[in-house]
């Protein structure tokens, strides 16, 4: 059996902290991200974001990284004979409205499989 993890590296803010970020895979252009949940493999909040951001702080100025566990979502794909791990699109949908002023930058989003 393998794992698939989805990782977003080097999140970087300027200023905006709090917010909870869900991800969605292969959620069609114009969709409505609540009208499929069935697509949304995970969430995280930036929660501690800004410190780690900032280059003056111990141990900061990187960002965070976010993994999560997508296995499910490409089982799913493999089953219904669409996996084309090429193809997969990514979403980030803010769960409350995110100022453009906070400039919130994923540095690179990563799929992974590693064998168990």
């Amino acid at each position: 059996t393998e794992i698939y993890t989805l990782s977003l590296h080097d999140a970087l803010p300027i200023s905006q902290d709090a917010s909870v970020l869900s991800v969605y895979l292969n959620l069609p252009e114009l969709a409505a991200p609540n009208d499929h949940p069935e697509l949304c493999v995970g969430s995280f909040s930036l929660f501690g974001l800004h410190k780690a951001s900032n280059p003056n702080r111990k141990h900061g100025g990187d960002g965070l990284t976010f993994t999560i566990d997508i296995s499910d979502f490409v089982d799913k794909l493999h089953l219904n004979n669409t996996l084309n791990m090429d193809l997969v699109k990514v979403r980030l949908v803010p769960n409350l409205p995110i100022p453009e002023s906070a400039h919130i930058t994923v540095g690179r989003i990563g799929i992974y499989r590693e064998g168990r």
